[in-house]
């Protein structure tokens, strides 16, 4: 049980880790939060002078020992903890989080997602990077056939075995572009190829989240919509993505990057997640969880 927050915006941004195990779902409003640490830097790493506008700070099941952090300001930074996150609290002493690799120094980088061992890092406006999890080894990259790229969620398909990276389109000045989820295919993750796209409903697409065979998208501005994609079509000939459903618009719907509960984003119903529930944020005032 353990939390991440990202501290500022624009220019240097902390990484806090927060424990909440302490806590029991539903939270309540007095659940307290106790600090474990603050990362102000990235030292250890010749590649790295510091934290640059990180966006997004995650772990993953398959190495729940690593915080992976994406920056605007340039670069993934990979933190390890000195001992098992699970024992923050029960050792003597507090574990501490170690840099262990800095990739792609100098490029702006924010979504991320990750399945087994493969990772997947939006470089930001133009396209993606995959890489092998959790060694860091770069192993392709493409850019998506309309600017703006910024979020992005896995979907594998069990059947075919193939699997895909879902791309939101919401940073970008041309407005031709900003409405799109982009498919690209990326189980030859030495060559990622884009598959597909489909114009949405959603003005400026932000959040993603991936459940069973359906994405689910939504906006970077206000009075938005919100949309769910089929993505059973990715495996036919031709590809295509299929927008199923729209609501709103709604002035809360407004940055809206999600997450679920279980954070591996193939089920919101397995043994980490009894909820059938997704969240987004909502950045308009009053601000919210949706």
């Amino acid at each position: 049980g353990l939390g991440v927050m990202l501290v500022g915006e624009g220019g240097m941004a902390d990484v806090q880790v927060q424990d909440y195990r302490a806590g029991t779902w539903p939270f309540k409003s007095d659940d307290s939060l106790s600090l474990v640490q603050t990362i102000h830097n990235c030292s250890g790493s010749k590649h790295c002078d510091g934290l640059s506008y990180v966006v997004q700070a995650r772990s993953y099941p398959s190495s729940p020992q690593d915080l992976v952090a994406t920056m605007r300001g340039g670069g993934v930074a990979v933190w390890r903890w000195s001992s098992e996150p699970t024992d923050v609290l029960r050792g003597p002493t507090a574990p501490t989080l170690g840099v262990r690799s800095f990739v792609l120094p100098g490029v702006p980088t924010e979504g991320q997602d990750s399945l087994d061992n493969l990772l997947v890092v939006v470089e930001l406006n133009h396209g993606i990077v995959t890489l092998d999890w959790p060694s860091m080894k770069l192993r392709g990259r493409t850019n998506i056939s309309v600017s703006g790229a910024l979020h992005c969620r896995i979907w594998f398909h069990e059947r075919t075995n193939r699997t895909f990276a879902l791309v939101t389109t919401g940073l970008t000045h041309i407005e031709a572009d900003r409405d799109y989820l982009v498919a690209v295919e990326v189980t030859n993750r030495d060559s990622p190829q884009e598959i597909a796209k489909v114009k949405t409903s959603v003005m400026d697409t932000e959040g993603v989240l991936v459940v069973n065979d359906h994405a689910y998208v939504g906006g970077y501005v206000p009075n938005n919509y919100f949309s769910s994609v089929d993505l059973a079509g990715l495996v036919k000939t031709p590809a295509a993505l299929r927008v199923t459903s729209t609501v709103g618009p709604r002035p809360e719907y407004d940055n809206m990057v999600g997450a679920l509960q279980n954070s591996s984003f193939r089920s919101v119903e397995d043994a980490e997640s009894p909820l059938p529930l997704m969240f987004f944020g909502s950045y308009a005032r009053p601000g919210g969880l949706l």
